[in-house]
C-alpha cells in the first residue's frame, strides 16, 4: 500500500445512530489540509437494539499496486475488516465502486487515478442496515500560479508518443503546488517538484533528466502533440 497521510474529516452528514459517537477521520495520500475538529452528531440516550458505530477510519489511497485489469493502478478506498459485510456501496464524487476484497477487508475500486477526482472528496458510504454517510473530506489544493513564468517548447517527439519538454532547472527548483500550463489549454499542478509525478493521460513531471541530472522534464499526453508547456511558479 501507499504512504497515506492522516487527514482529519471535514463535514459528515448522515441519520442520527446508535450507541457513541462517531468521529471520522480519512487518511490520504493525496491531501495534506490544516486539520478541524470533526462534526459530532447527536446521538439517542438509548442505544437502539443491535446498533453498532462503525470504527472511525477508512483510507483513501491514489493508485492500487495490487488490482489487475481496469482498476490497476487506479484509486480505491479501503475500509477496516470490521466494516465486512456491512457495506451495500460506496460512491465517489457519484462514481459507485467495484466491491473487493484484500485481506479480509472490503475494498471499493474506481475506473481513475486518485488524482483525477476534485477536492473536496465526495464519498457516500451506503451500509447494509439502512444507513448512509456522506463525507467531504481533503480541502481543494490552492496552485502557486506565483509570478515567475518559463515557458518551453517541445524539443521531440518520443516515449510513448509524448513530446518533450526540457526545463531549465532541477524539478526541486520549482518549489510546491505549481502549474504546468500547456499550449492547448491543459493544465496540471505538481503537488511537489522534486517528485516525479505522472497522470492517467501519460503526461509527466520528472524532477531530474537522465541526461542532465540539474534539469527537469516534462512529457506531454500520449498521441497528442501539443507546441509548448508553461511552468508558473
Amino acid at each position: 500500500m501507499l504512504v497515506r497521510i492522516l487527514l482529519t474529516l471535514i463535514i459528515i452528514t448522515f441519520p442520527a445512530f446508535a450507541d457513541a459517537s462517531l468521529e471520522t477521520c480519512v487518511r490520504s495520500c493525496l491531501d495534506d489540509v490544516t486539520p478541524t475538529t470533526p462534526t459530532t452528531p447527536t446521538v439517542p440516550t438509548t442505544p437502539t437494539t443491535g446498533s453498532k458505530i462503525f470504527p472511525s477510519q477508512i483510507i483513501f489511497e491514489n493508485q492500487s499496486d495490487v488490482a489487475t485489469g481496469k482498476y490497476a493502478g487506479k484509486a480505491l478506498i479501503l475500509f477496516p475488516a470490521s466494516w465486512y459485510g456491512k457495506i451495500l456501496s460506496v460512491g465517489l464524487n457519484g462514481e459507485t465502486g467495484y466491491k473487493d476484497e484484500y485481506k479480509g477487508q472490503p475494498v471499493f475500486r474506481y475506473t481513475k487515478e486518485g488524482s483525477a477526482y476534485s477536492r473536496p472528496l465526495k464519498i457516500v458510504i451506503t451500509a447494509t442496515n439502512g444507513q448512509v454517510y456522506t463525507a467531504y473530506t481533503g480541502s481543494a489544493v490552492t496552485p502557486n500560479a506565483g509570478n515567475n513564468v518559463e515557458t518551453v517548447k517541445t524539443s521531440g517527439w518520443a516515449n510513448n508518443n509524448r513530446d518533450h519538454y526540457r526545463i531549465t532547472n532541477s524539478g526541486a527548483s520549482y518549489g510546491k503546488n505549481f502549474v504546468l500550463e500547456f499550449s492547448d489549454g491543459s493544465k496540471y499542478t505538481v503537488p511537489d517538484g522534486s517528485v516525479r509525478k505522472e497522470w492517467s493521460d501519460g503526461t509527466l513531471w520528472k524532477p531530474k533528466s537522465d541526461n542532465d541530472p540539474n534539469k527537469a522534464v516534462v512529457l506531454g499526453k500520449r498521441n497528442v502533440h501539443i507546441t509548448s508547456v508553461t511552468v508558473r511558479y
